[in-house]
């Protein structure tokens, strides 16, 4: 049986959001959309943010979500995630700190995550790329109909900051284009 070979992406792919767990993406806050033939998939979120000082409480320190999504592909096509690239935004006293990580992968197949870690003052936008090699990308199998899921864990650190300041790391970015952003590469089914 002949080795599928890359192909441009297929016109008619749709996405839908299947499931969101954790404290960083209640209903509503995440969005998702694929663009025809690009070999990209976007996704938003909204709202929640890890934040520390202040008023801040012990759970705002920490914000997680798990994004299950699906995509409806055209039948004789299959995928995967050739590179990633996430941004968003923190404010930072001097003295703290914020962990972030982000991930993806197919419910059945092994994560793929990457983590950063930001140090006050910071006061910018914060990005995270990955680009595996062409031989270490899982490929969604012909004949299964797997989700993908993606994660992401934020965390502020107040560390040596003036408790009375509020520091934060957030998954939106102060600009109004897609910030999370997926490439995907294509294959045709034997």
């Amino acid at each position: 049986m002949a080795a599928p070979h890359l192909v441009r992406g297929p016109d008619g792919v749709s996405v839908e959001i299947v499931a969101l767990y954790g404290s960083g993406c209640p209903p509503g806050t995440v969005g998702a959309s694929v663009q025809d033939g690009s070999g990209r998939l976007s996704l938003y979120y909204e709202g929640p943010l890890a934040e520390t000082g202040g008023s801040s409480k012990p759970p705002d320190r920490r914000k997680s979500c798990t994004a299950v999504l699906k995509l409806n592909v055209p039948k004789g096509f299959t995928y995967a995630i050739s590179s990633s690239a996430n941004s968003g935004y923190a404010f930072l006293e001097e003295g703290a700190m914020a962990t972030l990580k982000v991930g993806y992968s197919f419910q059945n197949a092994p994560s793929s995550e990457i983590t950063q870690t930001l140090n006050g003052p910071f006061n910018d936008e914060w990005w995270i790329t990955d680009h595996p090699s062409p031989d270490s990308i899982t490929w969604k199998p012909c004949d299964e109909d797997w989700n993908l899921n993606f994660t992401s864990d934020l965390r502020a650190h107040q560390g040596t900051s003036d408790p009375s300041k509020v520091s934060y790391v957030s998954m939106e970015n102060m600009n109004n284009f897609p910030h999370h952003l997926y490439d995907l590469a294509w294959k045709t089914c034997p």
